[in-house]
């Protein structure tokens, strides 16, 4: 938005998220802003499709990794995750777990979804409109887990979908 000069929808968004972050409401309270951030800017579409949230964070309040890096793989497994829960008809469930110790950085989630996996050439396919394209998503959450040498990991065990994830924060 900024590049774009589109200021005003820049500062309404800033407004939107500080509102969230002062209210007494907020669903996640680490400390850590941008892991906070994400979470309370999605507790609405938490509720608004019925979706239980459990969270598991015990992380420092700066973590050594840049933030539009640490946002863009933490807000790509929570989005993807309100996507799949969106396939239940039963309930809808989403485990958050965020660790820090010792230089590394553990993220987990977990929700229900339906069951179905596009699979082509052993990549998972995004289920949205134009499902050949593999999720641009998940690709930038790879390639930003490989940039630290991490490792990640799916998994599916009946009606849920696992995304494990590390990240090594000392080079």
């Amino acid at each position: 938005m900024l590049k774009e000069e589109k200021n005003e929808a820049y500062c309404q968004y800033l407004d939107e998220i500080a509102s969230v972050i002062a209210s007494n409401e907020a669903i996640a309270r680490s400390g850590n802003i941008v892991i906070d951030s994400l979470l309370n800017f999605k507790d609405y579409e938490f509720r608004q499709n019925n979706i239980k949230l459990e969270l598991f964070l015990k992380i420092p309040q700066e973590i050594d990794l840049p933030a539009f890096e640490l946002a863009a793989v933490f807000g790509n497994l929570v989005d993807n995750a309100i996507e799949d829960c969106k396939t239940v008809d039963g309930e809808r469930v989403i485990v958050v777990r965020v660790l820090q110790k010792r230089g590394v950085l553990q993220m987990s989630v977990k929700n229900t979804f339906d069951g179905i996996i596009k699979i082509e050439d052993g990549k998972m396919l995004s289920r949205k409109r134009n499902y050949r394209e593999r999720g641009a998503g998940l690709d930038r959450v790879s390639e930003i887990v490989d940039r630290y040498n991490g490792l990640l990991e799916y998994e599916t065990v009946d009606a849920a979908f696992s995304v494990r994830l590390i990240i090594y924060l000392l080079h």
